[in-house]
């Protein structure tokens, strides 16, 4: 698995402060891009980023930890956040969402993604994330 430690130790300080987790998953988990350098994140394959994450997921709830909210994504309309186009985004988050959604507890609600409006396409992203979970079959359960 691709979780460590400080995954673990985060979501244990998150549990004892009494909160819930929103466990945001960018790029394929266990790896890293410095976007700070200009490195560029690589559009992940939606099954393998699926099959890692609903792993990662179960062994956080084994543990107990209180993971309530799986976000797909975090700003992929920032530059260098995503590795593609705003259509290859809306794709993979319907598709990634629609494989993972029948992978985890059906208490964790899947969705996403965090949008940093000043970057991005706003609304007309939003449309393309739409009609992509609308072709994929995979009602987010937030936007």
């Amino acid at each position: 698995s691709k979780l460590n430690d400080s995954h673990f130790s985060a979501c244990q300080r998150a549990q004892e402060a009494g909160m819930g987790i929103l466990l945001t998953v960018v790029g394929m988990p266990g790896s890293r891009a410095n976007t700070g350098k200009g490195e560029t994140l690589t559009v992940p394959d939606a099954r393998a980023w699926a099959d890692q994450v609903a792993a990662d997921v179960a062994r956080l709830l084994d543990k107990g930890l209180p993971i309530q909210y799986l976000e797909i994504w975090n700003e992929p309309d920032m530059p260098r956040q995503w590795g593609g186009t705003d259509e290859s985004f809306a794709r993979f988050f319907a598709e990634a969402g629609a494989l993972v959604r029948p992978k985890v507890d059906a208490r964790v609600m899947v969705g996403g993604p965090g949008m940093a409006a000043c970057f991005g396409g706003g609304l007309r992203q939003f449309r393309l994330l739409t009609a992509a979970c609308k072709a994929a079959a995979f009602r987010p359960d937030f936007l």
